[in-house]
């Protein structure tokens, strides 16, 4: 598949390096995540930049753990590391993190990026069009991110629509 989406022009592509729903922790786990980012990485080559999903799923000391695994392959980023409401986990992952960190895709306002940004935990925003309160409050959440120097990766699983006002 990686292969397919480089030579339809894609640029970047987002995997899902950690297991879905068996439980975490053991080192055929990690044995897994490393594998199928090295078959990613060579498959895309050096250009394309990969992103991994952690979908919020794995305790900091976890996080830190796969991270390890998969920071040699440069990720563009390594995204919702731990679950979505718990700061004082990704405070404890940050630590031991390096790539860039992107989260906020299951944040509904501003108010709850805020703590994330002066705290200094994220590199990457992603609010949710869908979720967020629309483009006004995506758009307000823009400039906050920007006052703190975050970049924005607006979220959307949600279809075209959704894609073409995060475009817009």
């Amino acid at each position: 598949k990686m292969k397919k989406s480089v030579s339809d022009g894609f640029t970047a592509v987002k995997i899902l390096a950690v297991p879905q729903s068996e439980s975490l922790g053991e080192s055929e786990k990690l044995k897994h995540a490393h594998d199928l980012m090295a078959s990613a990485r060579e498959s895309a080559g050096p250009d394309v930049d990969i992103m991994i999903d952690f979908h919020g799923r794995t305790s900091a000391p976890m996080a830190i753990k796969y991270a390890k695994v998969l920071e040699p392959f440069n990720p563009l980023f390594l995204e919702e590391v731990v679950p979505p409401d718990q700061i004082e986990s990704l405070k404890s992952a940050r630590k031991g993190i390096t790539a860039p960190i992107a989260a906020g895709e299951r944040w509904l306002h501003r108010i709850e990026f805020l703590p994330y940004l002066q705290a200094g935990l994220i590199d990457v925003a992603q609010p949710d069009v869908c979720h967020a309160g629309g483009v006004t409050e995506i758009r307000k959440i823009s400039a906050l991110c920007e006052s703190f120097g975050v970049s924005m990766a607006p979220h959307n699983p949600l279809g075209p629509i959704a894609t073409m006002v995060n475009v817009h």
